[in-house]
């Protein structure tokens, strides 16, 4: 459903908008042509903003994802405020779902050939093996908590140049009938830095 005003000049090469936007169930896979990660997306969201493409976007959004299919799981409780302007993110995102928790704040810039980011994030309780991410075996369940710093251009995790932290990280594995830590790894610090 929408509630969007909607501003064109005579040949729609402009486009500005403003208002509120929600669906229920997008098929986000379909859309972005990647149905083997995504699945359905519903959210909540105010925009205002003007472009016609991802080039010429101007967007500020403001809103709840209900629900976002990813990699067979499904994320709940999503806030998300920022701007998108020209492939560029800036803003923060608040996950709270039961098998991991997210604050991040910053910035992602995919307007160049290698993508810029900056940003900070905490999390907590991430359940990789619930999110289908990691399972060391079918017993234990692992899940990480950390702080994040991420500053520089990151094209693959094996080509970055900046400087990547994390704060405070435990990993442990949890037997996931009655909780029992079977293993618990906790550093302070790791730290990266890696100029080309």
């Amino acid at each position: 459903t929408s509630d969007i005003a909607i501003r064109s000049n005579e040949d729609f090469t402009s486009l500005s908008y403003s208002g509120n936007l929600a669906t229920r169930g997008l098929d986000l896979g379909t859309l972005l042509d990647d149905t083997d990660n995504f699945g359905q997306i519903a959210f909540d969201m105010k925009v205002v903003g003007s472009g016609t493409d991802l080039e010429s976007l101007d967007l500020t959004m403001d809103g709840i994802v209900q629900r976002l299919d990813f990699k067979n799981y499904n994320y709940r409780n999503l806030e998300l405020a920022g701007t998108l302007v020209k492939k560029r993110f800036n803003g923060n995102l608040l996950l709270d779902d039961p098998n991991l928790f997210v604050d991040f704040n910053g910035l992602l810039d995919f307007s160049g050939s290698i993508p810029y980011l900056n940003f900070t994030a905490q999390i907590d309780d991430a359940n990789l093996s619930a999110l289908n991410f990691y399972q060391r075996d079918t017993l234990y369940q692992s899940v990480l908590s950390t702080i994040i710093s991420v500053e520089g251009h990151v094209e693959s995790l094996n080509k970055i140049e900046g400087e990547m932290a994390a704060f405070s990280t435990t990993y442990r594995e949890i037997l996931p009938e009655d909780g029992f830590i079977q293993n618990q790894y906790h550093t302070e610090t790791i730290s990266l830095r890696s100029y080309l």
